[in-house]
């Protein structure tokens, strides 16, 4: 039984939710509900499954809890992490031991592997950047539903030996930081069985995705104990932890329930961008002359992460995205340069790059951050382009706010955008690594323009690398385009678009 996608899914997770569960009890017979795995005889080689009547709640809720010790991470990445760290749950087997996707499919209209991997990646990161710089223990246990009581308590004897690293070398008791450290050798490098509170366990013990939690807090651990532990051990551990073989099985699962997906969008794709198409066209009439062609494909970047994420089915992105063409590019670059130009001279009707986002990747946290983003760049290059005639030499523009605002953004800062709202000036942060490619390949270009605009600097942007970087930063987003929409990771040549 497959959940009916004509509809909403948000819409209707009650019934949907309720199919996928009926479902799941047709095929397995007698289930527990409250997540406890029935005992087998053992001559019964029938796979054991669970069953949830409150998926969604527990992926919510989890979720949430994530927020909490993850608060700078934006709500996909924290949602495909709360799924992988359920997945052993959500990932259940039928009567034959295949992988069942209904529940998945419930939550993701396709399963990316690659994308809930790197999303997964990025809490992990975060975690273990935080740990460090703040020295103190963000306790993952916590936050991990009760149906995986197994592996909150041995995650939670990690977390705990951890800390208790991160204490002892604190106070200099390099005697009680070997102690220690020896535990998460044992569990790490030798996999070797360990007992705390009565209770024997290895990592083997835990599943994959709370395996790839644990490394972090080994890693943690050799970070604490760097100035008290010999490197050579410091290094097993490092190395032991750092394989990514529990992520292999990871992907590798998700690679098999993205199989069983049938991919459906969101919603009507198609129609909404050609809403888009339509509605450029009609702004740039009469003001900047182009073709409906290149209309679409700055349309298509600006959106090319939207296109390239589980909202959009493979399908519809195949559809909307023409054939890659270096021509096709240039022309778009030529679009942004003269709308560019157009709005230096037109400021009190300006054409905002942020229009060109469609409705539904607006309500996704990178299509807010996208606008932002692409709203502050096209702010500060108007306000810097309207002070021209009064910047006489490099002193004067490096002192410029509005150019300092542009050297954050092209030097990979994280930026701070203060603007009115609802006739209220607010200060909205802009995280750097959160705008993406397709938003940069607009942005970068705004920035070579602008700087073009002070021909008689160009020697000093050059002697201080400005030209380079602004022009490897086009490029990078250049080859974005070109992997998403050909798919494959080919080189760009910059020699195309260096101007």
């Amino acid at each position: 039984m497959k959940l009916d996608k004509r509809g909403s899914k948000k819409n209707n997770k009650a019934v949907g939710l309720a199919s996928v569960l009926l479902a799941i009890t047709m095929i397995a017979g007698s289930l527990t509900l409250s997540g406890c795995v029935q005992e087998q005889n053992a001559s019964d080689t029938t796979s054991t499954t669970i069953s949830y009547q409150n998926e969604d709640d527990m992926i919510s809720t989890l979720k949430g809890e994530l927020k909490k010790i993850a608060p700078d991470i934006d709500d996909e990445k924290l949602e495909d992490t709360a799924l992988i760290l359920s997945l052993n749950l959500i990932a259940q087997k039928d009567e034959n031991g295949k992988i069942r996707s209904d529940i998945m499919d419930y939550f993701k209209n396709k399963v990316d592997a690659d994308s809930m991997m790197d999303n997964f990646n990025s809490f992990q990161d975060n975690i273990e950047t935080n740990m460090i710089t703040e020295e103190k223990i963000i306790c993952v246990s916590s936050v991990l539903p009760d149906e995986l009581k197994e592996d909150k308590e041995i995650l939670g004897y990690i977390e705990t030996i951890c800390g208790n690293i991160l204490d002892a070398s604190k106070k200099g008791d390099k005697e009680k930081v070997n102690i220690e450290f020896d535990k998460i050798y044992t569990l790490f490098v030798d996999e070797d069985k360990l007992t705390m509170n009565g209770t024997e366990f290895e990592i083997r013990d835990l599943n994959y995705s709370e395996r790839a939690i644990a490394e972090v807090y080994a890693r943690c651990s050799a970070y604490f104990a760097r100035n008290y532990v010999k490197k050579s051990k410091l290094d097993a551990v490092d190395k032991r932890t750092n394989g990514q073989n529990n992520k292999a099985y990871i992907k590798e699962t998700l690679a098999v329930m993205s199989n069983n997906i049938d991919e459906v969008s969101d919603i009507d794709v198609i129609g909404e961008f050609n809403t888009k198409y339509g509605a450029f066209e009609t702004t740039l009439n009469g003001k900047v002359n182009t073709s409906a062609g290149n209309q679409k494909d700055l349309v298509n970047y600006i959106n090319l992460k939207y296109l390239e994420s589980t909202h959009v089915s493979t399908k519809d992105k195949s559809q909307i995205l023409n054939d890659y063409e270096e021509e096709q590019v240039k022309d778009t670059i030529l679009i942004v340069d003269a709308i560019t130009k157009y709005n230096e001279t037109h400021q009190t009707e300006m054409i905002l790059f942020s229009s060109l986002l469609v409705e539904d990747y607006l309500k996704t946290d990178t299509g807010k951050t996208d606008k932002l983003a692409l709203d502050f760049i096209q702010y500060n290059s108007m306000m810097l382009l309207k002070d021209k005639e009064n910047i006489k030499d490099f002193t004067t523009i490096f002192n410029n706010p509005y150019f300092k605002n542009l050297y954050m953004y092209f030097t990979k800062q994280d930026l701070i955008y203060r603007h009115k709202v609802d006739g209220n000036i607010i200060d909205d942060k802009i995280a750097w690594q959160n705008i993406s490619d397709g938003t940069n390949f607009v942005n970068n270009e705004i920035i070579i323009y602008t700087l073009k605009q002070f021909p008689r600097l160009k020697e000093d942007f050059e002697n201080y690398g400005f030209i380079e970087k602004t022009q490897a930063n086009l490029m990078e987003s250049i080859q974005y385009v070109q992997n998403v929409v050909t798919g494959e990771c080919q080189k760009a040549d910059s020699k195309e678009y260096v101007k």
